[in-house]
């Protein structure tokens, strides 16, 4: 990976044999403000946004006449660019996504629904590897092109938005963000046949905004309001249902409620061991978000155990990486 991911592991050992939780905190930071974003946008948010991007292709004008040795190339390029984001191959994922735009727009044309979908997945494969203006101007050019084509409240033309709400919120413009899932919000409370597990997702990003704009009791309101929903249509044992847990854990430490960002945190880590890979960028997080916790509460030794804990699975994905 990087020259500072290579730092990081190095530097762990001495801390590791030290047990020294101040660095280990530190080094901790380093790894994750260097890699979260990647990390994020390629597990947190990939699924969610690749599939309600596919809806945009139900709704194709036309149907080009295209060869059967070139249809099967596209194919497997879409394959290749969900593969590669999973397996953490982002500039390869980049590479399969720019030459399947150019692929796309030849047998469609520059205006059309498939286009616009391949346009909008290749910005979000621009976020995974942090070029985040390359992927506003994408975004945005898709949600011209779509809010013509289709109008502001169309499915396609909201995904768009929520894409924008969520690059947004990267960057730290929350409050262009939380008016985007607004938005989002309001559209979807008036149609009846969206998914409520889609409205929760957005609720839980929009809850992220508030938190960072410091509106800690609003956050937990929409937040508390999200687990509920996420709870009923996906069950406790989930990933998605961890992650709003994990976010709400985090608000409630933001808001010095300490007893339910613990609950919150273990309720989360618990279904990510159960589900995910031992070393999934997710589980090092939670470890990660229990051991700032515990530092915060004088608690040493139990932060002590679950910065140690991601560490080492930190260093053992770095070294899987490098093989």
């Amino acid at each position: 990976m990087s020259y500072l991911a290579s730092r990081i592991i190095r530097s762990s050992h001495k801390f590791l044999i030290n047990k020294n939780v101040a660095q280990l905190v530190q080094v901790q930071k380093m790894f994750f403000a260097s890699n979260q974003d990647k990390y994020k946008s390629a597990f947190e948010f990939l699924k969610e946004e690749m599939e309600k991007s596919k809806s945009s292709q139900t709704t194709i004008q036309y149907e080009p006449s295209i060869p059967q040795e070139e249809l099967s190339t596209m194919n497997n390029l879409r394959k290749s660019i969900q593969q590669d984001i999973d397996l953490g191959r982002f500039q390869k994922a980049l590479e399969n996504s720019l030459q399947y735009v150019e692929k796309v727009k030849k047998h469609y044309g520059v205006n059309h629904p498939a286009t616009f979908s391949a346009i909008n997945n290749l910005a979000l494969v621009f976020k995974i590897t942090g070029d985040l203006e390359s992927a506003q101007a994408l975004y945005e050019k898709v949600l011209e092109g779509y809010s013509n084509m289709f109008g502001r409240d169309h499915p396609s033309t909201l995904v768009v938005i929520q894409n924008l709400a969520n690059l947004y919120k990267q960057q730290k413009m929350y409050d262009k963000s939380l008016y985007l899932f607004e938005e989002v919000l309001a559209y979807k409370d008036q149609q009846s046949d969206v998914d409520k597990g889609e409205i929760a997702l957005c609720m839980s990003q929009m809850a992220a905004c508030l938190r960072e704009l410091k509106k800690y009791d609003d956050s937990i309101v929409v937040l508390e309001k999200a687990l509920n929903i996420l709870i009923e249509r996906y069950g406790e044992v989930n990933t998605l249902t961890a992650t709003c847990q994990n976010s709400l854990g985090l608000t409630y430490k933001k808001a010095g409620k300490y007893n339910k960002s613990e609950e919150m945190y273990l309720k989360s880590l618990k279904t990510r061991e159960e589900l995910l890979p031992a070393d999934h960028p997710h589980i090092i997080a939670s470890k990660h978000n229990l051991g700032e916790l515990y530092i915060e509460l004088n608690q040493t030794e139990k932060a002590q155990e679950y910065f140690i804990d991601a560490m080492e699975s930190i260093k053992r994905m770095e070294e899987s990486n490098q093989n």
